[in-house]
């Protein structure tokens, strides 16, 4: 008999964030000094008038993440091994990213959106490997704070970042988690009103969605959550990714690109048992949109929810603190386990693992732990 099992990775904490809010359509933050200003500016009101706005980013600091695992499975008699893990792309939060999962790890594409994976392959050739067996996933990045603040009239400012085509495309594709044609979620925008109007601007738009789902939601995490866009809607509980999932699928049902952004905070996870309610591991997901003339902007649903108590709501919109590691973009991962045949997973924030061989299936189980150290 040959049975299969995925690693379920556990959950994270959330982000704080401590931005000046300034009252006014959305955050905006002091600009300091040595920063790298990355073009993105505000819809401008004339052909040649300059834009009010822009994205500054500064480097915060180079970091190693490593997700030490260890898989066991007294019950089942293993015959292959197989490790998939993510390799984190290059994006304005990260630069000089790499990835090595060992052991054995090859890179492979994933098959729906050309991610950057790992794949492992190892078959079980000593009694030692056939119970469990451990290895890590090691990642290094640069990261970077982005803030929205106001053009200062005297400095000289990038083009704005542009999308590709197929950037583009891809960030408004529907899916099997953004399900936004079903009838269920258009019934949903239409009853909470979240049709982009003809002469609302995209980063409007994307504040009145942002406003309008975190102060309807409240945070709840369950393993077992539903987090289809279509289902999510019917409810007023959601964890990080559920809230990302309503805010992606209503942006792209109006033809403002977005993304996903999935991966862990740039911390190690508390030694201790974290306290009721509450999570060790530093998964997170957050989204960043597209906005014309704008670029790509960050946004973090849940920590809002949890943590920002000003009256405007707004401390986690336009703002990345850069101090998070970004192991890919969107759900829905399909790729290709070898010996294992195709499989899907939703997210990729850990390592998984898939096994064929004898036994009880369900007694293999993966444990992580999450370390992160500052590089010179």
């Amino acid at each position: 008999m040959l049975a299969d099992v995925s690693g379920r990775p556990k959950r994270r904490r959330v982000l704080r964030h401590r931005p000046t809010v300034l009252a006014g359509r959305f955050l905006l933050v002091a600009a300091c000094s040595a920063v790298v200003v990355v073009a993105m500016c505000w819809p401008a009101a004339g052909a040649d008038a300059e834009p009010e706005y822009v994205i500054v980013r500064e480097k915060i600091k180079t970091i190693k993440g490593v997700d030490h695992f260890e898989v066991t499975a007294p019950a089942f008699s293993a015959k292959v091994w197989v490790l998939i893990a993510a390799q984190p792309p290059e994006l304005p939060s990260q630069s000089d990213t790499s990835a090595r999962l060992l052991p054995g790890g090859k890179p492979i594409k994933d098959l729906t959106r050309n991610r950057a994976l790992l794949r492992s392959e190892i078959p079980v050739t000593k009694a030692s490997l056939e119970h469990g067996l451990s290895g890590r996933a090691e990642y290094r990045a640069t990261l970077y704070r982005r803030d929205l603040v106001r053009r200062e009239p005297d400095k000289t400012y990038p083009p704005a970042e542009k999308i590709s085509k197929s950037e583009r495309t891809l960030s408004l594709a529907e899916t099997p988690s953004l399900d936004f044609s079903a009838e269920a979620f258009q019934r949903w925008l239409e009853s909470k009103g979240l049709r982009k109007q003809p002469d609302e601007a995209d980063l409007d738009f994307a504040r009145r969605v942002f406003l309008a789902i975190t102060h309807a939601y409240q945070y709840e995490y369950s393993e077992t959550m539903d987090r289809h866009a279509s289902v999510l809607c019917q409810h007023h509980t959601a964890d990080c990714g559920g809230m990302c999932a309503l805010f992606a699928a209503t942006l792209r049902a109006n033809k403002v690109p977005v993304r996903l952004v999935l991966g862990h905070l740039a911390k190690s996870e508390a030694p201790d048992p974290p306290p009721k309610g509450k999570v060790a591991h530093c998964c997170h997901t957050k989204a960043e949109f597209y906005a014309k003339d704008i670029g790509w902007v960050p946004v973090d649903l849940s920590s809002a929810v949890e943590y920002d108590k000003t009256p405007e709501g707004l401390r986690y919109f336009g703002h990345d603190k850069g101090e998070f590691i970004t192991m890919h973009l969107d759900y829905d991962v399909e790729y290709d386990a070898g010996p294992r045949g195709v499989k899907t997973t939703r997210h990729l924030q850990n390592v998984r693992f898939h096994v064929g061989g004898n036994g009880d299936a369900n007694s293999a189980k993966i444990e992580h732990k999450w370390q992160v150290e500052t590089l010179p």
